[in-house]
């Protein structure tokens, strides 16, 4: 897993946080909060993908009705719902980095 920000800034939101006092020079939780950190990352990464991906199953919904019930084009639907899941791989591709 990886975490986009830097371990001084996990360090400077712990300090903030009720648990700020637990730091001191306790390396054991200074990599604790970092693992715990790397994982907070990891299920918002996934929660923005699985976003992307229900948008573009909606997309694919709407573009599968009958001409006289769509509200978008039929090809700006598939390009929105390609893009959509481009987005959804980026976003994981993060973690992977």
């Amino acid at each position: 897993m990886v975490v986009v920000m830097s371990k001084e800034d996990i360090y400077k939101m712990v300090r903030k946080s009720d648990l700020g006092f637990l730091l001191g020079d306790n390396w054991m939780l200074h990599h604790e909060f970092e693992h715990f950190a790397a994982l907070v990352a990891s299920a918002e990464r996934e929660s923005c993908a699985k976003a992307c991906e229900d948008k573009a199953e909606r997309y694919a919904e709407r573009a599968a009705k009958p001409e006289h019930e769509r509200d978008i084009n039929r090809d700006t639907a598939r390009i929105a719902q390609q893009t959509c899941f481009h987005l959804a791989d980026n976003i994981r591709a993060r973690g992977q980095a």
